[in-house]
């Protein structure tokens, strides 16, 4: 249903933008939990492209990373709603891990950290197939807490994505991904649109 709902809203909001961004040509995203890659989502769709690698090693001094995690920060404006995240990329098929935290700062997952998460979850290739990781987040979180619901308010968060195993070979390799961010108007706000919309037609 909220599918639907969401499918029907977008349809009738032509304005909508399409956001990327892609460390391949846009630079790396920040690997630092307290300032997060900044991202200025809009309606529609914001498609995220990178890739972390190892993200649970540490150099020989046992106490810097020598892998990385990225991190950015959105902001679903007033009157929105991040209606879903697709996974559209997921090379290899190895398995990592992805959270959401509530505001601006991140955290680097673990066991002290794990109750300041919104969510977190497991992901991996299969995930190409679902339809909304949001629902994963609400209904099959790996942390403490989980989402109330298969969808986000306005405010500001930050999401985390690392690779849990670095694979064999060579070190490891690195671990590609690309992430769809959905952003709709929220049913108070579209019913506004529709009614504006309408008077303003009656007007002509």
């Amino acid at each position: 249903m909220k599918m639907h709902i969401a499918l029907a809203m977008c349809a009738a909001s032509p304005a909508l933008a399409q956001f990327s961004y892609n460390e391949s040509t846009q630079g790396d995203l920040s690997t630092d939990p307290n300032t997060p890659t900044v991202l200025a989502f809009g309606l529609g769709s914001n498609i995220v492209t990178g890739d972390v690698f190892n993200s649970n090693a540490v150099n020989f001094d046992f106490t810097s990373s020598a892998g990385d995690r990225d991190f950015w920060s959105f902001t679903v404006g007033a009157g929105q709603t991040l209606d879903r995240i697709e996974l559209l990329a997921y090379d290899p098929a190895n398995i990592g891990f992805g959270a959401i935290i509530e505001g601006g700062v991140g955290v680097i997952p673990g066991g002290a950290t794990n109750s300041q998460l919104a969510a977190g979850i497991l992901i991996n290739a299969d995930d190409i197939t679902d339809a909304d990781l949001l629902d994963e987040f609400a209904n099959g979180a790996v942390t403490q807490n989980s989402l109330t619901a298969a969808e986000l308010g306005p405010g500001t968060y930050t999401f985390i994505i690392q690779q849990t195993t670095s694979l064999a070979g060579l070190g490891g390799v690195p671990q590609a991904y690309s992430f769809n961010f959905v952003l709709v108007p929220s049913p108070g706000a579209a019913a506004l649109l529709g009614v504006v919309g309408l008077a303003v037609r009656r007007r002509r």
